[in-house]
């Protein structure tokens, strides 16, 4: 796999490329981690993120088969986060699963804005 992140030409915000070049039909899974105090929502197909008064949005650029989100999961869905021996915070954890074949490209759109009344 190989990443890259770019800022389109005449866009706001950031896209971020993953080539995948395998043979035959595989299923892949990308996983977003965020800080604990981050506010993670399902938004217009993709994902908002508020914390304070900033809000990004990511969005991905191809269909999804199924989207997880999780906090303070199972230890196998993530969710945790552990800044200091035997302190475990709830965080979120969000896996976007995908169907390929052969080499493939993923996109994801990266956007962000301030709220404008700063309440989520």
């Amino acid at each position: 796999m190989i990443s890259w992140a770019h800022k389109p030409r005449g866009q706001s915000g950031i896209e971020v490329t993953d080539l995948l070049r395998c043979e035959g039909a595989h299923r892949v899974r990308r996983a977003w981690h965020f800080a604990e105090s981050c506010q993670v929502e399902r938004h217009q197909g993709g994902l908002r993120i508020v914390a304070g008064l900033a809000q990004v949005y990511l969005e991905p650029q191809e269909e999804l088969e199924r989207v997880e989100i999780h906090r303070g999961g199972s230890p196998a869905q993530g969710g945790w986060i552990s800044r200091s021996f035997g302190s475990k915070q709830p965080t979120t954890s969000v896996f976007w699963h995908s169907r390929i074949q052969g080499a493939t490209v993923l996109r994801t759109r990266i956007s962000y804005t301030r709220s404008r009344s700063g309440v989520t």
